[in-house]
Protein backbone atom coordinates (compact mmCIF):
# COMPACT_ATOMS: atom_id res chain seq x y z
CA UNK A 1 0.00 0.00 0.00
CA UNK A 2 2.42 2.54 0.45
CA UNK A 3 4.58 1.34 -2.48
CA UNK A 4 1.23 2.26 -4.61
CA UNK A 5 0.62 5.73 -2.56
CA UNK A 6 4.53 6.75 -2.85
CA UNK A 7 3.49 6.64 -6.54
CA UNK A 8 0.60 8.44 -6.64
CA UNK A 9 2.34 11.24 -4.88
CA UNK A 10 4.93 11.57 -7.14
CA UNK A 11 2.31 11.53 -9.78
CA UNK A 12 0.61 13.98 -8.38
CA UNK A 13 3.92 16.10 -7.78
CA UNK A 14 4.55 15.59 -11.23
CA UNK A 15 1.19 16.71 -12.68
CA UNK A 16 1.55 19.84 -11.08
CA UNK A 17 5.01 20.65 -11.85
CA UNK A 18 3.62 20.20 -15.26
CA UNK A 19 0.38 22.23 -14.73
CA UNK A 20 2.77 24.99 -13.00
CA UNK A 21 5.19 25.47 -16.17
CA UNK A 22 2.05 25.41 -18.31
CA UNK A 23 0.16 28.15 -16.95
CA UNK A 24 2.54 30.34 -16.10
CA UNK A 25 5.04 31.98 -18.80
CA UNK A 26 7.31 35.12 -18.62
CA UNK A 27 8.68 36.91 -21.05
CA UNK A 28 11.67 39.70 -19.91
CA UNK A 29 10.86 40.67 -16.14
CA UNK A 30 6.91 40.40 -16.82
CA UNK A 31 4.95 37.15 -15.63
CA UNK A 32 1.79 36.20 -16.99
CA UNK A 33 -0.56 33.47 -15.93
CA UNK A 34 -3.24 31.68 -17.54
CA UNK A 35 -6.39 31.41 -15.43
CA UNK A 36 -9.97 29.59 -16.47
CA UNK A 37 -8.40 30.13 -20.61
CA UNK A 38 -7.26 33.56 -20.62
CA UNK A 39 -3.76 35.06 -19.26
CA UNK A 40 -3.28 37.87 -16.80
CA UNK A 41 -0.24 39.65 -15.10
CA UNK A 42 1.09 37.85 -12.20
CA UNK A 43 3.18 39.15 -9.70
CA UNK A 44 4.15 36.07 -8.23
CA UNK A 45 0.97 36.03 -5.80
CA UNK A 46 -1.99 36.92 -7.70
CA UNK A 47 -3.65 37.62 -11.57
CA UNK A 48 -3.68 40.56 -12.13
CA UNK A 49 -5.00 42.52 -15.65
CA UNK A 50 -6.29 40.85 -18.41
CA UNK A 51 -3.48 39.90 -21.35
CA UNK A 52 -3.99 41.16 -24.81
CA UNK A 53 -2.24 38.38 -26.43
CA UNK A 54 -2.81 39.69 -30.27
CA UNK A 55 -0.33 42.88 -29.33
CA UNK A 56 3.02 43.27 -28.24
CA UNK A 57 4.17 46.19 -26.87
CA UNK A 58 7.72 47.42 -27.79
CA UNK A 59 10.22 50.16 -27.68
CA UNK A 60 14.18 49.83 -29.42
CA UNK A 61 16.81 50.97 -27.08
CA UNK A 62 17.58 54.46 -29.01
CA UNK A 63 13.52 54.88 -29.44
CA UNK A 64 14.25 54.58 -33.24
CA UNK A 65 11.61 53.63 -35.26
CA UNK A 66 10.60 50.03 -35.46
CA UNK A 67 11.58 49.81 -39.25
CA UNK A 68 15.12 50.60 -38.85
CA UNK A 69 15.34 47.16 -37.04
CA UNK A 70 16.45 44.33 -39.41
CA UNK A 71 14.21 41.68 -38.07
CA UNK A 72 15.36 39.24 -41.00
CA UNK A 73 18.53 39.04 -39.23
CA UNK A 74 17.76 37.05 -36.32
CA UNK A 75 15.21 35.02 -38.24
CA UNK A 76 11.80 36.68 -37.16
CA UNK A 77 8.89 38.30 -39.42
CA UNK A 78 8.57 41.83 -40.11
CA UNK A 79 4.98 42.20 -37.86
CA UNK A 80 2.36 44.74 -38.23
CA UNK A 81 2.28 47.82 -36.39
CA UNK A 82 -0.68 48.29 -34.83
CA UNK A 83 -0.06 51.89 -33.53
CA UNK A 84 2.80 54.25 -32.92
CA UNK A 85 5.01 55.53 -32.73
CA UNK A 86 3.50 56.72 -29.20
CA UNK A 87 4.95 57.15 -25.61
CA UNK A 88 8.43 57.84 -27.08
CA UNK A 89 9.18 55.38 -29.40
CA UNK A 90 6.46 52.70 -28.32
CA UNK A 91 4.82 50.45 -30.59
CA UNK A 92 2.29 47.73 -30.73
CA UNK A 93 2.79 45.11 -33.34
CA UNK A 94 0.28 42.31 -34.35
CA UNK A 95 0.91 38.64 -32.96
CA UNK A 96 0.26 36.51 -36.61
CA UNK A 97 -2.62 34.33 -35.87
CA UNK A 98 -1.86 30.77 -34.75
CA UNK A 99 1.72 32.26 -33.15
CA UNK A 100 2.76 31.93 -29.50
CA UNK A 101 3.00 35.54 -28.29
CA UNK A 102 5.36 34.20 -25.31
CA UNK A 103 7.79 32.99 -27.77
CA UNK A 104 7.79 35.90 -29.89
CA UNK A 105 8.37 38.11 -26.96
CA UNK A 106 11.22 35.59 -25.81
CA UNK A 107 12.45 36.40 -29.41
CA UNK A 108 12.36 39.83 -29.29
CA UNK A 109 14.34 40.21 -25.88
CA UNK A 110 16.76 37.87 -27.46
CA UNK A 111 18.21 40.62 -29.65
CA UNK A 112 18.86 42.97 -26.67
CA UNK A 113 18.17 45.64 -29.11
CA UNK A 114 14.74 46.48 -27.27
CA UNK A 115 14.36 48.82 -24.05
CA UNK A 116 11.01 46.94 -23.21
CA UNK A 117 8.57 43.83 -24.48
CA UNK A 118 5.71 42.83 -22.74
CA UNK A 119 2.28 42.30 -24.08
CA UNK A 120 -0.69 44.33 -24.26
CA UNK A 121 -3.21 44.36 -21.54
CA UNK A 122 -6.53 45.48 -20.47
CA UNK A 123 -7.65 47.83 -17.47
CA UNK A 124 -11.04 47.84 -15.65
CA UNK A 125 -12.99 50.86 -14.83
CA UNK A 126 -12.97 51.74 -11.21
CA UNK A 127 -16.68 51.66 -10.74
CA UNK A 128 -19.92 50.61 -12.74
CA UNK A 129 -23.00 53.10 -13.39
CA UNK A 130 -25.89 51.83 -10.86
CA UNK A 131 -29.26 50.17 -12.84
CA UNK A 132 -31.36 51.12 -9.78
CA UNK A 133 -34.03 53.05 -12.15
CA UNK A 134 -34.07 56.21 -9.83
CA UNK A 135 -30.69 56.64 -9.02
CA UNK A 136 -29.50 59.91 -10.75
CA UNK A 137 -33.14 61.27 -9.02
CA UNK A 138 -32.26 60.17 -5.39
CA UNK A 139 -32.60 63.18 -2.75
CA UNK A 140 -29.20 62.34 -1.95
CA UNK A 141 -27.28 61.92 -5.22
CA UNK A 142 -24.94 64.61 -4.43
CA UNK A 143 -23.95 63.89 -1.05
CA UNK A 144 -20.36 64.45 -2.58
CA UNK A 145 -20.39 67.90 -3.88
CA UNK A 146 -21.93 68.90 -1.18
CA UNK A 147 -19.66 67.61 1.07
CA UNK A 148 -16.70 68.73 -0.91
CA UNK A 149 -18.83 72.56 -0.59
CA UNK A 150 -19.27 73.12 -4.23
CA UNK A 151 -21.56 75.64 -3.55
CA UNK A 152 -18.77 77.89 -2.43
CA UNK A 153 -16.35 76.88 -5.61
CA UNK A 154 -19.44 77.78 -7.84
CA UNK A 155 -19.78 80.91 -6.17
CA UNK A 156 -16.30 81.58 -7.56
CA UNK A 157 -16.12 79.83 -11.14
CA UNK A 158 -18.59 77.09 -12.81
CA UNK A 159 -15.64 76.20 -15.46
CA UNK A 160 -14.09 77.69 -17.98
CA UNK A 161 -14.54 77.11 -22.09
CA UNK A 162 -10.62 77.54 -22.27
CA UNK A 163 -10.14 74.81 -20.15
CA UNK A 164 -9.78 71.51 -21.93
CA UNK A 165 -10.49 67.98 -20.08
CA UNK A 166 -9.76 64.53 -21.63
CA UNK A 167 -12.32 62.06 -20.78
CA UNK A 168 -10.11 58.61 -21.14
CA UNK A 169 -12.67 56.25 -21.31
CA UNK A 170 -14.94 54.01 -22.80
CA UNK A 171 -17.00 57.01 -24.92
CA UNK A 172 -19.18 59.36 -24.17
CA UNK A 173 -22.89 60.04 -25.69
CA UNK A 174 -22.17 62.90 -26.94
CA UNK A 175 -25.60 63.66 -28.02
CA UNK A 176 -26.38 63.89 -24.01
CA UNK A 177 -28.80 66.53 -23.33
CA UNK A 178 -27.01 67.43 -20.11
CA UNK A 179 -23.68 67.18 -21.64
CA UNK A 180 -23.80 68.50 -25.84
CA UNK A 181 -23.41 71.89 -24.96
CA UNK A 182 -19.90 71.33 -22.99
CA UNK A 183 -18.61 69.07 -25.58
CA UNK A 184 -15.49 70.39 -27.49
CA UNK A 185 -14.68 69.31 -30.94
CA UNK A 186 -11.43 66.76 -30.24
CA UNK A 187 -13.65 63.69 -30.82
CA UNK A 188 -11.29 60.90 -31.32
CA UNK A 189 -11.78 56.64 -31.30
CA UNK A 190 -8.42 54.92 -30.42
CA UNK A 191 -9.99 51.65 -31.04
CA UNK A 192 -11.44 52.05 -34.80
CA UNK A 193 -9.06 54.66 -35.38
CA UNK A 194 -12.27 57.37 -36.35
CA UNK A 195 -13.67 60.06 -35.26
CA UNK A 196 -16.64 58.69 -33.65
CA UNK A 197 -16.27 57.73 -30.37
CA UNK A 198 -19.90 57.20 -29.21
CA UNK A 199 -20.24 54.25 -26.50
CA UNK A 200 -21.70 51.43 -29.19
CA UNK A 201 -23.30 48.32 -26.97
CA UNK A 202 -24.73 50.78 -23.88
CA UNK A 203 -20.66 51.77 -22.53
CA UNK A 204 -22.10 54.32 -20.44
CA UNK A 205 -19.26 54.68 -17.84
CA UNK A 206 -17.90 57.71 -20.14
CA UNK A 207 -21.03 59.47 -20.03
CA UNK A 208 -21.19 58.79 -16.34
CA UNK A 209 -17.38 60.36 -15.54
CA UNK A 210 -17.65 63.41 -18.30
CA UNK A 211 -21.43 63.90 -16.16
CA UNK A 212 -19.07 64.53 -13.08
CA UNK A 213 -16.83 66.48 -14.63
CA UNK A 214 -18.65 68.74 -16.85
CA UNK A 215 -22.43 68.19 -17.09
CA UNK A 216 -24.72 71.58 -17.46
CA UNK A 217 -24.99 73.27 -14.21
CA UNK A 218 -28.47 75.08 -13.26
CA UNK A 219 -30.21 73.89 -16.93
CA UNK A 220 -33.42 71.92 -15.07
CA UNK A 221 -31.74 69.02 -16.02
CA UNK A 222 -29.83 65.40 -14.60
CA UNK A 223 -27.17 66.02 -12.63
CA UNK A 224 -25.00 68.79 -11.81
CA UNK A 225 -20.93 68.59 -12.91
CA UNK A 226 -18.33 70.12 -10.48
CA UNK A 227 -17.21 72.90 -13.78
CA UNK A 228 -20.38 72.84 -16.07
CA UNK A 229 -20.94 75.88 -16.33
CA UNK A 230 -23.94 78.19 -15.64
CA UNK A 231 -27.29 78.31 -17.92
CA UNK A 232 -26.35 78.85 -21.21
CA UNK A 233 -22.91 79.88 -20.09
CA UNK A 234 -20.76 76.76 -21.18
CA UNK A 235 -18.49 75.06 -18.53
CA UNK A 236 -15.30 73.44 -19.11
CA UNK A 237 -14.41 71.90 -23.17
CA UNK A 238 -14.62 68.23 -22.59
CA UNK A 239 -12.04 66.30 -24.84
CA UNK A 240 -13.68 62.75 -25.66
CA UNK A 241 -11.39 60.10 -26.24
CA UNK A 242 -12.46 56.20 -26.75
CA UNK A 243 -9.87 53.67 -25.16
CA UNK A 244 -12.42 50.79 -24.56
CA UNK A 245 -15.34 49.09 -24.43
CA UNK A 246 -17.46 47.06 -21.89
CA UNK A 247 -17.05 44.34 -23.60
CA UNK A 248 -12.89 44.49 -23.51
CA UNK A 249 -12.17 47.15 -21.04
CA UNK A 250 -9.73 49.77 -21.12
CA UNK A 251 -7.11 48.76 -24.02
CA UNK A 252 -4.05 49.86 -22.25
CA UNK A 253 -2.18 50.65 -25.59
CA UNK A 254 -5.03 52.63 -27.00
CA UNK A 255 -4.57 54.94 -23.63
CA UNK A 256 -1.41 55.34 -23.97
CA UNK A 257 -1.39 56.79 -27.52
CA UNK A 258 -4.89 58.88 -25.96
CA UNK A 259 -2.77 60.66 -23.07
CA UNK A 260 -0.08 61.76 -24.94
CA UNK A 261 -2.67 62.58 -27.96
CA UNK A 262 -4.45 64.73 -25.09
CA UNK A 263 -1.76 66.46 -23.82
CA UNK A 264 -0.62 67.57 -27.81
CA UNK A 265 -3.91 68.71 -28.59
CA UNK A 266 -4.50 71.06 -25.73
CA UNK A 267 -5.85 69.08 -22.58
CA UNK A 268 -5.20 71.12 -19.49
CA UNK A 269 -6.70 67.91 -17.64
CA UNK A 270 -6.25 64.62 -18.22
CA UNK A 271 -8.71 61.90 -16.50
CA UNK A 272 -8.85 58.66 -16.46
CA UNK A 273 -11.61 56.37 -14.35
CA UNK A 274 -9.71 52.78 -14.69
CA UNK A 275 -7.60 50.82 -12.50
CA UNK A 276 -4.47 48.67 -13.31
CA UNK A 277 -3.16 45.99 -11.31
CA UNK A 278 0.43 47.77 -12.58
CA UNK A 279 0.64 50.73 -14.83
CA UNK A 280 2.14 49.19 -18.13
CA UNK A 281 5.61 51.31 -19.39
CA UNK A 282 3.58 52.86 -22.22
CA UNK A 283 1.24 54.20 -19.95
CA UNK A 284 3.85 55.69 -17.63
CA UNK A 285 5.72 57.27 -20.30
CA UNK A 286 2.60 59.08 -21.88
CA UNK A 287 2.07 60.32 -18.32
CA UNK A 288 5.01 61.59 -17.39
CA UNK A 289 5.15 63.26 -21.03
CA UNK A 290 2.18 64.87 -20.27
CA UNK A 291 3.11 66.26 -16.82
CA UNK A 292 6.34 67.68 -18.79
CA UNK A 293 3.88 69.28 -20.95
CA UNK A 294 2.52 71.34 -17.99
CA UNK A 295 -1.27 68.85 -18.30
CA UNK A 296 -2.30 67.68 -14.96
CA UNK A 297 -3.90 63.85 -15.18
CA UNK A 298 -5.80 62.73 -12.75
CA UNK A 299 -6.42 59.03 -12.31
CA UNK A 300 -8.89 56.61 -9.78
CA UNK A 301 -6.79 55.28 -6.51
CA UNK A 302 -7.86 51.30 -7.38
CA UNK A 303 -11.03 51.44 -5.46
CA UNK A 304 -12.21 48.90 -7.81
CA UNK A 305 -9.24 46.53 -5.94
CA UNK A 306 -9.84 47.78 -2.68
CA UNK A 307 -6.75 49.11 -2.38
CA UNK A 308 -4.30 51.97 -3.42
CA UNK A 309 -2.67 50.03 -6.24
CA UNK A 310 -2.41 50.24 -9.88
CA UNK A 311 -2.70 53.54 -11.70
Amino acid sequence: MKKYFKIAFFLLISILHVYSQESIKTVGYEKYIKHDGNWYTYDGTRKGDLVDSKHIIVRLINGGPINNFNFSKFGLNKYKIVRGPYAGGVYELLVPENRDPFLIGKKLISTNAFEYVFLNTFSIISSQTPNDPYFTNSSDYHWNLKKIKMEDVWAITTGSVNVKVAIVDYGVDYNHPDLNNNIGSSLYNFIDDDDDPFPYGGAYHGTAVSGIIGAELNNSLGVSGIAGGWGITKGVDLMVLKVGSDSIGIDNSAAAEAILWAARNGAKVINGSFNSFKSPADISSSIDSALARGTLVVFSTGNYFGSDEGI
